[in-house]
């Protein structure tokens, strides 16, 4: 079983559903709506408005029954028109309707008095009525009771009729006979009746108990099979596929199973299912790194693992052999399952070899452990060191796992693997007066190198121990009580929810509060650190789902829901939210739309919370949502230069870095890359159409050469400037052209990124115009002047001066422009070492000692200075250093960075 369409949201409850073909017909509300592949088609309305029950197709004509019992509504199926109403007597309350087969233009309807009445529905007149007492004329004792479902069976002209006290009657409507009659013991209601159509003559009927019986009707009704635990609900549907042995029962626990029958006499067996949580889920987790499955607890004391991409993946944990228990001790299945999971931890690292998953259960002295991989209950029952196990925790190597008392204030470590108890933390008692009295452990955590283990108890204290040692290392006592605490592994912060309605940050490593987020107007429930530890997710009593920025502690987003949100998990990808609601069985997926767009993150304050309906399967909400995003960039296009967040500061490129140490060792990988075999040409276009440079292979029509503007003896210097007069200009030249020198020529760097580093390579190498080598100069030392793009800029400045130093320093035209490049580039470099130097020193002054010499600059510094600088002029100062032969003659119309005997920068060792 897979699922095929999703339909949009209807305006109410779905009461009904009916299948025609292709169609789907639902009612909801006071509305009929048709869908075809989950697509809505049709709306069926009518003129006095009310709600709707059963559905009834009628050949071209739907019917409807008014949920009050008191009309069948009729409507032609194509131009949804609606024709007419059936009005039924006083004191007659419809409930069902069927169409007995043969039977031309009449329905049979039955009512909540048990009575049934044949109706022709094109003359709308009633044709005969069935009493209650005469259809019950042959009980014992002739008591009336209503209908809750009729049948139409195999056979013509009998109906299957199905009451409230549990009865079961097959009745010849034709010769107002009772032909059999069948009761369900145990005080239950038929729920659904179906017939098998493959040959064999058995009837299945449902129960409100959530039993099915199986009946032998060739035996006179005898009883075949009783499935007491088929659901954990009431069955609402049981229907026999046509001409198959196969039974798909439906129920209110969330759930729907296929039973096959093997043979006429053995008990049908479970063949497939589809199932979800009975109960609304209080609990939720994501589990592994892919942000693809989630652990889920719910009320229905199940543990059950959800797939986000696919739900055929989904599975309840097992809690063992519960079906036979319950057959033996004659007890519900219910009663023997597990209490419900209070709290949940696992660990990834040794799942495949042993138990990943550690729970505690309510009022429960013992943890259990899980294994996912086998999908079932683990090997493992953990006592706690008395009183209930309140909270639980697994470490990052996935060896040990901890267990926290809710009276005795100790935690119990054991290991995962054996199960074998290792160590035990204490916390003590309580100080003043109540000294005598155990602390309350409210949480467990362990950092990523199990080096401290952090516990929190009931009375506002956070206990640091040393995780090999047992020694309590230090202890923060808050202003209230704590409720629990989540640790965010990767950078050491411990977000603590307290009862005082304010959240509270620490840092593990120096146990001060950092951060303290308030704001919430009731009892915080769960909380989730978003995975690059930037944000904070938090779901309050009050309906309201808050973000919280870590950094600066600012609200930036908050909305509320219909429903309370019991718990919250935020994906290892960062792309979806995940909430559990009180009053839902399904989990929610909200999506991070930071992924996606560009989101302001300013502070909100309380009056800008929005209400917001809850995610749907398939809804115009989240379709209109979408269509509101802006339009993503595609592959090939440029990605923009990125805005500066604030004035003045230096901002890098948006392209990853081996982007550029790509361009500036291109030659090296070429070489490397050398093909064994030579090319082979290209095949030649007709020579009346010359081809163009450029990073796509395209041929010029109607094009004029561009015209040189260097003067002619420049021209006979340089044997390619003589054929760059014939040249034809290319995308890149025609951009750089067009550009505003005197802005941050944003268009002309955005094509640069889009072309690759072998084609930025042969655009900078193909400038052999003196007009265009300026232009070059000149927009670098705009895009130097505007903060943007710094490492972009010195990587293609290094191409530059690698593939025409000898026209730089042969041509006194771009003296100004080179000093102006000079004089961008030495601000620019001064003012990063100044920031790196600067935030080095903060970070210095925390964590390790200042350099031995008071003058040596960071390594840090010097290796992010010497990378930046790579490209420009310590390049120059190498490259004529491998060039011996050529003369070594000052020229003074070069800037003095190139002059012979030029010193290197201060910061800068002749080593270095």
């Amino acid at each position: 079983m897979r699922l095929l369409f999703v339909s949009p949201d209807a305006p109410a409850p779905i009461t009904s559903l009916a299948v025609d073909g292709k169609s789907v017909f639902a009612a909801g509300g006071d509305v009929l709506i048709r869908y075809v592949r989950g697509k809505e088609v049709a709306r069926y309305t009518h003129p006095e408005p009310s709600s709707l029950s059963q559905i009834l197709i009628f050949g071209s004509q739907v019917l409807a029954l008014r949920e009050r019992g008191t009309g069948l509504l009729v409507w032609d199926i194509e131009s949804a028109e609606f024709l007419s109403e059936v009005e039924f007597t006083p004191g007659f309350t419809a409930a069902q309707v069927i169409h007995p087969a043969t039977y031309l233009n009449k329905v049979l309807v039955a009512s909540a008095e048990g009575d049934l009445q044949l109706w022709n529905i094109r003359t709308r007149t009633l044709i005969h009525a069935f009493s209650s007492t005469h259809l019950r004329r042959n009980l014992p004792n002739s008591t009336t009771s209503p209908i809750t479902t009729i049948v139409q069976s195999p056979a013509i002209d009998v109906i299957a009729i199905g009451y409230l006290d549990g009865l079961v009657s097959l009745y010849d409507v034709r010769v107002d006979e009772e032909l059999l009659r069948v009761r369900m013991d145990g005080g239950v209601s038929i729920a659904d009746i179906s017939f098998r159509t493959d040959g064999q003559h058995v009837m299945a009927t449902s129960s409100s108990a959530g039993s099915v019986a199986l009946w032998d009707l060739n035996e006179r009704g005898r009883l075949l099979h009783l499935m007491k635990d088929a659901h954990d609900a009431a069955v609402a549907k049981a229907e026999f596929l046509p001409n198959q042995p196969v039974l798909v029962t439906a129920s209110g626990d969330n759930s729907m199973k296929q039973w096959l029958f093997d043979s006429p006499t053995t008990a049908p067996r479970l063949l497939k299912f589809r199932a979800g949580h009975t109960a609304p889920p209080h609990l939720i987790r994501h589990y592994g790194d892919d942000g693809k499955a989630i652990l889920s607890a719910g009320r229905d004391r199940s543990l059950r693992y959800i797939s986000v991409v696919r739900d055929s993946r989904s599975f309840e944990l097992s809690q063992g052999s519960l079906a036979k228990k319950s057959a033996l001790l004659s007890v519900p299945i219910s009663s023997l399952r597990l209490p419900p999971v209070t709290s949940l931890a696992f660990s990834l690292s040794r799942s495949k070899d042993w138990d990943d998953v550690l729970t505690a259960h309510g009022d429960d002295a013992a943890a259990r452990t899980w294994h996912v991989q086998d999908k079932k209950l683990g090997k493992f029952k953990v006592e706690s060191e008395g009183g209930v196990a309140k909270a639980v925790c697994v470490s990052a190597c996935g060896n040990f796992g901890f267990v926290g008392s809710s009276t005795s204030g100790q935690v119990t470590m054991f290991n995962m693997q054996s199960g074998i108890k290792r160590k035990t933390f204490s916390m003590g008692a309580l100080p003043g007066p109540s000294s005598k009295k155990p602390r309350a452990i409210t949480g467990i955590a362990t950092d990523s190198l199990n080096r401290t283990l952090i516990a929190s108890t009931l009375d506002g204290a956070i206990h640091f121990f040393d995780f090999h040692t047992v020694q309590l290392d230090h202890t923060v006592q808050l202003p209230s009580n704590i409720v629990s605490i989540t640790l965010q592994r990767d950078n050491g912060l411990l977000a603590v929810i307290c009862d005082d309605l304010v959240l509270r940050i620490l840092d593990i490593e120096t146990h001060r509060v950092v951060r303290e987020l308030g704001g919430f107007r009731g009892r915080i429930l769960d909380i989730a650190f978003s995975p690059d530890s930037r944000w904070l997710v938090a779901a309050s009593l009050d309906s309201v789902i808050r973000t919280f920025d870590v950094p600066t502690g600012g609200l930036v987003d908050a909305f509320k829901v219909a429903s309370i949100p019991t718990s919250i998990s935020f994906s290892p990808t960062g792309d979806f939210v995940a909430t559990s609601h009180v009053d839902s069985v399904g989990v929610f997926l909200w999506a991070n739309k930071a992924q996606f767009t560009e989101v302001p993150l300013r502070t909100i304050v309380e009056d800008e919370i929005t209400e917001v309906a809850l995610p749907s399967m398939q809804g115009t909400e989240e379709d209109e949502a979408l269509e509101d995003l802006p339009a993503l960039p595609i592959a090939g296009d440029p990605t923009g230069v990125q805005t500066q967040l604030v004035e003045g500061l230096l901002t890098l490129s948006v392209m990853p870095r081996s982007r550029w140490q790509t361009l500036l060792n291109l030659e090296t990988i070429k070489e490397r890359n050398k093909p064994k075999e030579p090319p082979k040409a290209p095949e030649k276009a007709p020579f009346f159409l010359p081809s163009l440079r450029g990073k796509n292979e395209r041929f010029a029509l109607g094009e004029e050469p561009m015209q040189d503007v260097s003067n002619d003896a420049a021209a006979a210097d340089s044997h390619r400037l003589s054929l760059g007069a014939a040249m034809i200009e290319s995308d890149f030249t025609k951009k750089l052209a067009a550009e505003d020198l005197d802005g941050p020529c944003d268009t002309f760097f955005a094509y640069v990124q889009t072309l690759s580093p072998a084609a930025t390579d042969l655009e900078i190498r193909s400038l052999v115009s003196l007009k265009h080598i300026s232009l070059f100069l000149r927009a670098l030392a705009a895009r130097l002047r505007s903060q943007r793009d710094f490492e972009a800029v010195q990587a293609l400045l290094g191409v530059l001066l690698k593939g025409h130093g000898d026209i730089l320093v042969a041509n006194a035209e771009l003296r100004a422009d080179l000093e102006a490049l000079m004089e961008e580039q030495r601000k620019e470099s001064a003012r990063l070492m100044d920031l790196i130097s600067y935030g080095l020193g903060v970070l210095s002054f925390g964590s390790s000692p200042f350099p031995a010499h008071p003058h040596a600059p960071h390594p840090l510094a010097l290796a992010a200075l010497g990378f930046l600088s790579f490209g420009t002029f310590v390049y120059v100062v190498n490259q004529r250093a491998k060039q011996p032969s050529r003369p070594q003659v000052e020229n003074p119309l070069l800037p003095p960075i190139f002059q012979k005997n030029d010193a290197p920068p201060t910061s800068l060792s002749k080593q270095q």
